[in-house]
């Protein structure tokens, strides 16, 4: 079971710098108070019952490991932290407007929770990242000319591609027929733990990251197992890293470049 301080620690870093903590908590006391005064006992235990099973059932060691099972824990998380904070905060709001008396009031409520959430900071959803990069206009010219060629030079409907984390996502969202090399849970593993720490799991994936994300010359013959056993057909490496003459003798060839990117293609000879 996670401690107390974990819990608080994860609806810090999601609820942010902004004032939706602030108006949680004031929510929370909201009807607390209506709970203790005994205008709304019902809602009180409710809300008891709400913030105990969310603590309970998510904020957990066994929940992570079956979410994990079903999908990318990491990802679904994001969204089943916020169970008890937008009950909360949705239920605290409308029972104010339901139970106070005069207009005045009600505005100067309302004219509170928006300076609150438009002063205080900005939470973990931002305007930002619930929009961007999902749109193709703000996808940058550099990741599209990236999928432009590996469009033309694809061998098969959906080739497997490797890229840096930076670039993967939005190389997705340009052009979902891309397949990732290297999975979000494998990027995500090592991060957490590192390299060389015996994972067999993620051996391959390991080595592709070394030189897509890394610039690391691993050795020759462990980047060719590894392109064969993931069935990559295109690495995509930063032009800083200067690794052409290495991943030539890989047997890897460029056929493009983008301003900061080159593409090379790996012909498996055992397919011919």
């Amino acid at each position: 079971m996670y401690e107390v301080n974990s819990i608080l620690e994860t609806l810090k870093i999601y609820i942010g710098q902004s004032g939706i903590g602030l108006l949680f908590l004031v929510c929370l006391l909201l009807i607390l108070g209506y709970h203790v005064q005994g205008k709304d006992t019902r809602s009180g235990k409710t809300l008891i019952w709400v913030i105990f099973l969310s603590v309970v059932v998510l904020f957990n060691d066994v929940s992570m490991k079956v979410l994990g099972k079903l999908t990318d824990s990491a990802t679904l998380y994001r969204f089943f932290w916020a169970v008890p904070v937008i009950l909360v905060t949705a239920y605290g709001v409308v029972n104010f407007f339901s139970k106070a008396k005069g207009v005045a009031a009600k505005l100067v409520v309302a004219g509170i929770c928006v300076l609150m959430l438009a002063t205080m900071g900005e939470g973990y959803v931002t305007a930002d990242s619930v929009r961007y990069p999902g749109t193709m206009e703000k996808i940058p010219q550099d990741i599209k000319t990236i999928c432009e060629i590996i469009d033309e030079y694809k061998t098969v409907e959906n080739p497997v591609c490797a890229f840096d984390q930076a670039a993967q996502l939005m190389v997705r969202t340009e052009n979902p027929s891309i397949v990732w090399a290297v999975s979000r849970k494998a990027y995500l593993y090592f991060q957490q733990y590192g390299y060389d720490n015996g994972s067999r799991k993620y051996r391959y994936s390991e080595n592709l990251l070394k030189v897509v994300d890394n610039g690391i010359q691993i050795k020759k013959k462990k980047l060719r197992k590894s392109l064969r056993k993931k069935k990559v057909e295109f690495l995509v490496i930063k032009k800083e890293y200067d690794m052409d003459a290495y991943l030539k003798k890989v047997g890897l060839n460029p056929v493009g470049e983008s301003d900061s990117y080159i593409v090379y293609q790996y012909i498996n000879e055992d397919k011919e």
